[in-house]
């Protein structure tokens, strides 16, 4: 999770991991590279002690109870709102994805492919959660944009078509 862009920046790019125990582990790269700009979303059911650690490190740390026990995307999103920030990439497991376009959180997509093939029958999907079964309850996409990352590796851009 680095910025390897090299835009110039109002501020730091801030990155944000969804951990509702506080289980990412104090050694990590990236808790050891935090210069502020790190925010770790747990719930009120992880250990005080540990959100004490991560704080002291000085790594911000933002309760967003959900669902189950888990983080609430939408509570990030309304905090990062707050904060003044206009643009969220996310990049990260199948649940979240889901809860991300379920809750219509995301307004865009992209889709990286390359010429690689991962499957299985324990394979985890893009978005995985309750699903949609019926194709007239699909999550809809528009406005899609192929883009070249290199000689055989291509991104599909969408938007999230909101209900």
């Amino acid at each position: 999770l680095t910025d390897r862009s090299g835009r110039e920046r109002s501020r730091p790019l801030l990155r944000i991991v969804l951990d509702s125990q506080l289980r990412i582990p104090l050694q990590s790269k990236m808790i050891a590279s935090a210069k502020s700009d790190v925010l770790v979303v747990g719930t009120s059911a992880a250990p005080v002690e540990r959100r004490k650690a991560l704080e002291w490190m000085g790594i911000q740390v933002l309760i967003a109870d959900g669902p189950g026990g888990r983080t609430d995307p939408e509570k990030v999103i309304e905090y990062l709102a707050g904060e003044r920030y206009l643009s969220v990439m996310v990049e990260a497991g199948s649940k979240v994805n889901w809860t991300m376009l379920d809750k219509e959180v995301a307004d865009k997509v992209l889709f990286y492919y390359a010429p690689k093939i991962l499957g299985g029958l324990k394979s985890l999907p893009v978005a995985g959660g309750a699903g949609r079964m019926r194709r007239a309850d699909a999550i809809l996409l528009e406005r899609l944009t192929v883009h070249a990352i290199s000689t055989n590796e291509f991104a599909v851009e969408a938007y999230v078509v909101k209900s």
